[in-house]
């Protein structure tokens, strides 16, 4: 029992490194007459031993035999750069970027990237 308790708290501080998490049940329906076993992310039914990573909320979420698990992507933060700064933080696949204030679609130079910032999970 106690190496079953160490290896949770070992399983749950590695993946509370990579950010948030959330869980779920695995869920089940009959069709035909034989039980199906998933789990469900927003509307979509996963199977088990399937992954999924979302563009929109920067997760990545696993589904096992014992249900769904999620976890934020650890590239997905906020940046806040101070106010006279020329570059802006934008995310680009849940991915920080640093990007010119007055033009986004332009990089900023790593000379004008501030040197002190703010990070905010998700």
């Amino acid at each position: 029992m106690k190496t079953v308790l160490c290896l949770f708290v070992v399983l749950v501080s590695i993946a509370v490194g990579d950010g948030a998490l959330s869980f779920g049940l695995l869920e089940s329906e009959t069709v035909y007459g034989e039980t199906v076993e998933f789990c469900k992310y927003k509307d979509i039914r996963m199977l088990p031993e399937s992954t999924i990573k979302d563009y929109d909320s920067c997760e990545k979420c696993v589904c096992t035999e014992r249900g769904l698990s999620c976890a934020t992507l650890p590239t997905a933060f906020s940046v806040s750069a101070p106010a006279n700064s020329k570059c802006v933080s934008v995310r680009i696949g849940c991915v920080n970027k640093w990007r010119r204030k007055s033009n986004k679609n332009k990089k900023c130079p790593k000379s004008w990237i501030p040197r002190e910032i703010a990070m905010v999970g998700k």
